[in-house]
């Protein structure tokens, strides 16, 4: 639905506006809070998963360790927030986002995300693509100890230049496991990902 603009709405001016005038510098500094939060989220459930003694305490109540095991709660963390850092963005921050998810990913998910981020960029760039993703739920649909599949939806949010041109409901599914290097363990990592609708300027 074509009816607004960001400049009618001053948050919306605040937000994208200062984006921009900043030359991606706010992005950047955003991606790098992100991953660091994926890191820690992340380094937390590696620590569970091995039998550490580590006891974290997720937003609204308390956890038991159970080692050899990735909790729901931090799974579901980790999910929320990584698909937050990957569908909002600018022209201005597209380049600092690719980066960012980049260093969240499987070694065996880095070369096609390579492609698809090239693909994405032109795209983004031709159109004066923004989007802003806000999560409404997730929710743990599958599991074993050391894989959990976790769906998040939400509300995609997308400007053309300064036209808001449509709000999209959105589901992403992530295939959350540990990953592994010349037999050590080096962290856990999304091992699949899937988005609907995919991300598009037309809407198509």
């Amino acid at each position: 639905m074509v009816t607004t603009r960001p400049d009618a709405d001053p948050s919306v001016t605040d937000f994208w506006g200062h984006a921009t005038a900043k030359n991606g510098y706010l992005g950047f500094a955003l991606c790098c809070v992100s991953v660091m939060a994926l890191l820690a989220v992340g380094a937390l459930i590696w620590q569970r998963v091995h039998g550490l003694d580590t006891h974290f305490i997720p937003p609204g109540g308390p956890s038991i360790s159970h080692p050899g095991e990735i909790p729901d709660s931090l799974a579901l963390e980790y999910a929320k927030q990584w698909t937050r850092l990957r569908f909002t963005f600018t022209p201005a921050t597209i380049k600092d986002t690719h980066v960012a998810i980049k260093a969240t990913l499987h070694p065996a998910q880095i070369v096609p995300f390579e492609v698809l981020a090239e693909k994405e960029l032109r795209m983004i760039k031709e159109h004066k693509m923004s989007s802003q993703l806000v999560v409404s739920e997730a929710t743990v649909t599958q599991r074993e100890p050391l894989r959990v599949v976790v769906v998040v939806d939400g509300t995609r949010t997308v400007w053309l230049g300064s036209q808001l041109v449509r709000e999209e409901p959105t589901r992403t599914e992530l295939v959350i496991a540990p990953w592994y290097a010349a037999g050590m363990p080096m962290g856990i990592a999304p091992l699949r990902v899937t988005s609907t609708p995919p991300l598009s300027a037309t809407g198509e």
